[in-house]
């Protein structure tokens, strides 16, 4: 399986889980920044998802000066690792 497949599958299993627990997810199109928006009446969270462990880190930063230039708080990055906090 190459690459961009597995990195959909894997924001769709994201999304199907954050689903089945009860929120609203907007999965972004053609490889958008965040990959999902997930809803709740009190929370909105940004979600950024990685399988390739190498660009973690890089997506974890770009997440975090993302969400500081937009004036949000504690990202939510869904990866080989979930971070949650800033």
């Amino acid at each position: 399986m190459n690459r961009k497949r597995k990195g959909i599958r894997f924001e769709w299993q994201v999304k199907n889980e954050y689903e089945d627990d009860g929120w609203v997810v907007i999965r972004q199109s053609a490889s958008r920044f965040p990959d999902l928006v997930a809803l709740k009446p009190d929370r909105i969270l940004f979600i950024e998802c990685c399988c390739n462990k190498y660009e973690v880190k890089k997506k974890k930063l770009a997440l975090r000066r993302w969400m500081k230039k937009n004036n949000f708080q504690k990202p939510l990055f869904q990866g080989k690792v979930e971070v949650k906090g800033g």
